[in-house]
């Protein structure tokens, strides 16, 4: 499910920011556009999970309507993180869920009273957000490689925040001259 949480709509002529320094009478005006934040609810399945979220992601990106830019993803959550790895062989995230396993076990003895620190410790290693760029409204992303929302203390629903920020652009060159 997506959701559109905010949409920010700029006056480019009223919000515009200076980049670089004058150069006699010209100088470079960088303006804003839109910026969205979309919320993804995603179901985990299992204690341990590894949901394949790209095509979501790709959604959201494409239905902002913004061609180029940069999609921050976030996950607000202390037990699950976000990583962007190998999607077409799916033993890679068994992989990477065993190994984590063999780092960080669940019978250690945790001080923790909730028992699910090897959860947060987990989601500490990988992290709760990624940085993707996009061109033409599509994710610039290697040819094996997916977003994957990792789960580590399911099964739940988690959110996925994702801002998608269009790239700033140079505007015509002042020519006044003195």
């Amino acid at each position: 499910m997506i959701e559109i949480l905010v949409k920010y709509n700029y006056n480019m002529e009223k919000h515009r920011l200076i980049a670089g320094k004058k150069q006699g009478a010209g100088f470079k005006q960088l303006f804003l556009r839109s910026s969205f934040i979309q919320k993804l609810s995603i179901r985990t399945v299992s204690r341990v999970d590894f949901r394949d979220i790209t095509a979501m992601v790709e959604q959201a990106v494409s239905s902002s309507g913004i061609r180029n830019g940069a999609c921050y993803i976030f996950i607000p959550h202390t037990t699950a993180a976000v990583t962007i790895n190998e999607s077409a062989d799916p033993d890679v995230v068994t992989d990477i869920a065993t190994h984590l396993d063999t780092l960080v076990p669940q019978s250690r003895g945790f001080r923790h009273s909730e028992g699910n620190s090897p959860a947060h410790i987990k989601a500490s290693l990988l992290g709760n957000s990624e940085v993707l760029l996009f061109e033409n409204g599509k994710l610039v992303l290697g040819t094996w490689q997916g977003i994957f929302l990792c789960e580590f203390d399911g099964p739940r629903t988690r959110s996925v925040l994702i801002k998608i920020m269009p790239e700033a652009f140079a505007g015509p060159e002042s020519s006044n001259k003195a």
